[in-house]
């Protein structure tokens, strides 16, 4: 009964021994002998054990409570620079072999495992072992020369948690900058494992404002004027370059989002702030009372009628009492400027029709019959001819009936027709009109009419250049 007892006591030993080496097993040992022997006190999960420089692995120490009360025990390597070993973790340091030593306190009674140490990629583990951006995270089992303390179930730490923290086996890194990672083993000691090297996050990281100013210290403003307050933020490339802005006297002067509007006469102050409040920026504005404009005012080379202080816009009669001598129409944009020359209206200027009118230099619609092209009507056009624009100031084209008695009483006692091609250009001497043609007057087939110096179409017989000529009613050449 005793020896089966015995048996199955040394069993139970091996089965631990064999758990310990299974858990710290990859990557840095290659092999391991159980050491369990009935008759000792101390035993080691392991006799012996190759390990690559640079690497950790894990020794389980078992002291027989049967036959010693004082299960602590003191770890020794016989050659520091091979191998170094602290609460079980053994370290290996250089190539060499050294002997690990498990003792009781008493010194009565040891177990020992020989570590050989064979070349590898770390000679010292005081060097980085992980590089990490700021954020990301690294498992402990996949940096290497820790991967069989972290198998093991050994817990890790680091000397500055503001850097870079462990939980559960996963390094976070926290902010840039380096901090040391440490095993720790069962009975509390802590094994320096490697550094861990944070590296900033370029890409993603906050860059705060360090000063935010005014372009100008002091404005002036009309009331009911706005304007853009302009800053600068420095550096250029802050993150957040948002502001919160202020206004002392909201009566004087509102503003929003950089844009300050003057509401009546005085002084007030306007900040700008950082939305933590560190840096601000502060500037006086001066709101001026506002002198209506009245008349014509000339803006930047282009005149501007104001009537108490509202500026014309669209078509407008002109009379003595807007301070013109002779009563007439001009157009004015919705930017309130005078047009002049050639100006096409549409639906968007109130017209039904979309047409061209023609002002003159001093911004007068034309109507009637225009010499165009000279120095009274400089439209650009080249050679000088007739334009006839009816009482609405509206470009003529194509046949129209002018004289006394018509829609287009152009001041002739006798009733005419007369063409004006596309471009509006009255028609003179021989022309031919029709599909095709650069006439274009809807009738086919194309056909010879004749425009005399006035042009005025011709019907009938008539003398042209010593010939006899004859055109029916419609002008056409007989």
């Amino acid at each position: 009964m005793k020896l089966r007892k015995k048996i199955s006591k040394f069993a139970a030993m091996a089965a631990v021994a064999a758990s310990a080496v299974t858990a710290t097993a990859a990557p840095a040992v290659m092999t391991g002998t159980q050491a369990v022997m009935a008759d000792e006190v101390v035993t080691l999960s392991k006799s012996s054990v190759e390990m690559k420089a640079g690497s950790f692995d894990l020794l389980a120490a078992r002291v027989d409570k049967d036959k010693i009360l004082d299960k602590i025990v003191v770890w020794d390597s016989s050659d520091p620079k091979v191998a170094r070993v602290t609460g079980g973790i053994v370290q290996a340091v250089g190539e060499g072999t050294a002997t690990i030593t498990a003792m009781t306190r008493d010194g009565k009674n040891s177990a020992a495992c020989k570590v050989v140490v064979t070349n590898g990629d770390t000679s010292f583990t005081g060097d980085i072992i992980a590089d990490i951006k700021e954020g990301g995270q690294k498992a402990i089992s996949d940096i290497k020369v820790a991967a069989a303390l972290a198998k093991a179930g050994l817990q890790f730490v680091t000397e500055n948690e503001n850097i870079a923290k462990v939980k559960d086996g996963i390094i976070t890194a926290v902010k840039d900058g380096t901090t040391k990672l440490y095993a720790i083993a069962q009975d509390g000691t802590k094994t320096l494992i490697g550094t861990v090297n944070v590296i900033k996050d370029e890409v993603n990281k906050i860059i705060p404002i360090a000063n935010v100013k005014f372009e100008e210290a002091k404005t002036t403003l009309v009331e009911g004027a706005s304007k853009v307050i302009k800053t600068v933020i420095e550096p250029f490339n802050a993150t957040d370059k948002s502001l919160i802005w202020t206004v002392d006297n909201p009566d004087i002067a509102k503003v929003v989002d950089g844009v300050v509007t003057a509401v009546k006469e005085g002084s007030t102050k306007i900040t700008a702030m950082t939305p933590d409040g560190t840096k601000v920026a502060e500037m006086i504005i001066d709101v001026v009372k506002k002198i209506a404009k009245d008349g014509w005012v000339n803006e930047n080379g282009t005149w501007v009628y104001y009537r108490m202080g509202e500026a014309y816009t669209g078509w407008h009669w002109m009379t003595n009492s807007d301070g013109e001598k002779i009563p007439h129409w001009s157009y004015f944009g919705q930017d309130g400027k005078l047009r002049t020359g050639w100006v096409w209206l549409t639906a968007a200027d109130g017209e039904s029709t979309a047409h061209w009118s023609y002002f003159g230099p001093n911004g007068w619609l034309r109507t009637g019959w225009q010499r165009m092209g000279t120095s009274g009507n400089p439209d650009g056009n080249a050679p000088e001819h007739w334009s006839y624009f009816g009482a609405n100031g509206w470009l003529r084209t194509n046949w129209v009936e002018l004289g006394k008695g018509t829609a287009e009483p152009d001041g002739n006692s006798v009733r005419h027709w007369s063409y004006f091609g596309p471009n509006g250009w009255l028609r003179t001497y021989w022309q031919v009109l029709g599909k095709g043609t650069n006439n274009p007057d809807g009738d086919n087939p194309a056909h010879n009419s004749y425009f005399g110096d006035n042009g005025w179409l011709r019907i009938g017989r008539h003398t042209i250049d010593g010939k006899v000529f004859v055109f029916d009613a419609r002008g056409w050449q007989q």
